[in-house]
């Protein structure tokens, strides 16, 4: 559920229309050349006085959520709205049903002139301040905070017991998951509205060093054919009792890793992940290729994983001095995405095939499973070859008996 802001001034350059789906959404759309309202669907009036003589009632709701075993009702009011291929449910902070009504034609023509980004962007107290027919009070927006809350799946599905509440966080073209660290709904609505006032006040730079973010990191095995393991971590921030120094000692028989990305907490979040494949350790983290490259010749290290998104180097130039540097090290690149989505949308195209296979935090160096110490780039890629083929195959296998099993006595006969 998102909450919608509002801007000083909705676009008129636009003539609004809508039409309400079987699904009771409203599917807005812009027409500039129709003077008239269509007789297949009302026009949306833009004038402030046809505003608050409109009864957007049948199109206002209240959502609700099952905490437990008991179902609740959101005391604010709610509305469904699609727009360019999406569909998203908004929680108004209005309280009354008439201001509600009002709020809502406003985010209509809103969307419509600006995009989404534009009414999803504000906290809901700017909301109630941007529309003078609505009433601000501290109830409604801890009730609004309440509304945003939602419940992610964890990272490992091996976990049992309800999950902790998450929040979706917008603002200026960024945007983030966060992970609020309880099952209880008021701390975890405070703190959501305390990392969006950190994120308007001090920026996401700052926020995302001080906060836990969910995050999908997918490890680049190859990239034609496209092969990638991925999997969700929770960012680690530098006040976490969990941070872990940049260098630590190697441990006798787990093979050194070194991480690179210019992003402190995720450093931390994939050393973490490395840490509990058995028979792997991170060993030292480092911020730049600069930094690695004058440290390379004291380090014992033999597996590196190089972000895509460093700062002062292109991964794969780091990549190509790491190597002529010290042949014996193996080194993989790994990229960062808000959410699986926005992972599935960055696969680089023109690849002869894709396999992407989510793993658990614990698994995701499993293609690399068995090999032994000393890491010898010649037996990691047939290795590697072997783990995707296994599981194409395995796959394979499964349609085709499902398939089989669809068949007439004859068709099996004939085959």
């Amino acid at each position: 559920m998102a909450v919608v802001g509002l801007p000083a001034t909705p676009g008129p350059a636009v003539r609004n229309h809508y039409r309400i789906d079987p699904a009771g959404f409203i599917v807005l759309h812009a027409n500039v050349s129709k003077q008239r309202p269509s007789a297949r669907g009302a026009q949306i009036p833009t004038s402030p006085a046809t505003r608050r003589k409109t009864n957007r009632a049948p199109r206002l709701f209240r959502n609700t959520y099952t905490r437990g075993s008991e179902q609740r009702r959101v005391k604010n009011w709610s509305i469904k709205i699609q727009h360019q291929g999406i569909r998203r449910t908004l929680s108004l902070a209005a309280r009354t049903r008439a201001a509600a009504a009002a709020e809502a034609m406003i985010i209509s023509e809103t969307i419509l002139a600006h995009g989404w980004k534009a009414a999803t962007s504000r906290t809901p107290r700017e909301t109630t301040a941007s529309n003078p027919a609505t009433k601000t009070n501290s109830r409604s927006v801890e009730a609004d905070w309440r509304a945003r809350l939602i419940r992610r799946p964890r990272p490992d599905p091996k976990e049992t017991g309800e999950s902790e509440f998450s929040v979706r966080i917008d603002h200026q073209g960024g945007g983030n998951y966060f992970p609020l660290g309880t099952l209880d709904e008021k701390p975890a609505a405070a703190l959501a509205r305390e990392i969006y006032a950190s994120v308007v006040r001090d920026g996401w730079e700052n926020v995302r060093q001080r906060y836990r973010r969910e995050l999908t990191v997918a490890l680049h095995w190859s990239d034609d054919p496209l092969a990638w393991t991925y999997t969700t971590l929770h960012s680690v921030p530098s006040k976490s009792a969990r941070a872990k120094a940049d260098q630590l000692s190697p441990i006798p028989n787990r093979i050194p890793v070194l991480v690179i990305d210019s992003d402190a907490s995720v450093r931390r979040a994939v050393a973490e992940c490395i840490d509990q494949h058995e028979g792997f350790v991170c060993a030292a983290q480092f911020e730049s290729g600069r930094a690695t490259l004058l440290a390379l010749a004291r380090l014992s290290i033999r597996l590196v994983l190089v972000g895509r998104s460093l700062v002062d180097m292109n991964a794969g130039t780091l990549d190509e001095k790491l190597r002529e540097s010290r042949s014996e090290v193996t080194t993989l690149q790994f990229g960062v995405y808000e959410d699986s989505d926005h992972l599935f949308r960055a696969t680089p195209g023109g690849a002869s095939g894709y396999f992407l296979k989510r793993a658990t935090p614990g698994a995701l160096l499993e293609p690399m499973a068995g090999l032994a110490e000393p890491l010898e780039r010649e037996k990691l890629g047939p290795a590697i070859r072997r783990y995707f083929q296994k599981l194409v195959s395995t796959l394979s296998a499964d349609f085709a008996g499902k398939e089989m099993a669809r068949l007439t006595a004859r068709e099996h006969e004939i085959l």
